[in-house]
């Protein structure tokens, strides 16, 4: 499992997690998804002790859901104290499989801390392990300063708070991260009905640009599927690479405030 395939996965599966939507776009046999307007009106678009769970497959493109399983990832944000001011602690992790991990072991950990009130970093880490390389990074923030500095996570966490009942195909959400301000996109390319273990969904598919490189195709080639409701729930992700595809796929979930 490449480390920049984990990584890409960790920092897109939250974009547009949540938004305010006047309907919803579930499938009309689940009742219990027209109670989240009411659940998070007034409110952020995401819950303290939220927990979303994805397991990551390689395949072709013909196999639709992969037929090596590779590695399992999760985000989680809690409700924190930071020097005494009220922020959120958001983390992101991934790691192979035992079987993968015969091969390759990879495991992943971030975890940034954003103010609450202007979503910006305060602390940010990350502890990368790849076989035999190891590498850790921490960097702490002036939460005093006028700058508003946002590290990956934190950035995405930015773009959920989005009205994306407000896109349309063929718009494009132009974002950037980092010390050195990286500048990323986001097409929409509609909206579409998919089939996950929790049964058929509506979606937002949208195309994030991706960079190529000896393993990866580049371009607008992968997808992303986002629940289009009022909590927009990534729940499905295709990444071609010059051999096969990465699937992405919602597994289990925690504290969302409702149930698929």
């Amino acid at each position: 499992m490449s480390r920049k395939i984990v990584l890409f996965f960790l920092i897109t599966l939250n974009i547009f997690n949540s938004k305010c939507q006047k309907k919803t776009h579930f499938d009309k046999k689940n009742i219990e998804f027209d109670k989240k307007n009411d659940l998070f009106a007034g409110k952020l678009p995401f819950l303290p002790g939220e927990k979303l769970e994805y397991k990551i497959s390689y395949g072709v493109k013909k196999n639709k859901s992969g037929i090596l399983l590779a590695a399992f990832a999760e985000t989680c944000i809690k409700d924190t104290l930071f020097y005494n001011l009220p922020s959120f602690a958001i983390t992101a992790s991934g790691k192979t499989t035992r079987i993968f991990s015969l091969f390759m072991r990879v495991q992943h950990e971030y975890k940034s801390v954003v103010d609450k009130k202007k979503f910006k970093t305060l602390f940010f880490s990350f502890k990368v392990q790849e076989g035999k390389f190891n590498k850790i990074k921490k960097r702490n923030y002036n939460k005093n300063s006028n700058i508003e500095y946002n590290d990956i996570l934190s950035a995405i966490y930015k773009l959920r708070k989005i009205d994306n009942s407000l896109l349309n195909k063929g718009d494009t959400i132009h974002y950037s991260y980092g010390k050195s301000k990286t500048k990323s996109t986001l097409t929409v390319l509609g909206r579409e009905t998919i089939k996950t273990k929790f049964g058929k969904i509506n979606t937002l598919k949208l195309s994030p640009t991706f960079p190529k490189n000896r393993r990866f195709k580049g371009g607008d080639d992968a997808t992303i599927w986002i629940s289009d409701d009022v909590s927009n729930t990534p729940v499905k992700m295709e990444i071609p690479l010059k051999v096969g595809v990465i699937y992405v796929n919602l597994n289990k979930y925690e504290n969302t405030g409702f149930i698929f």
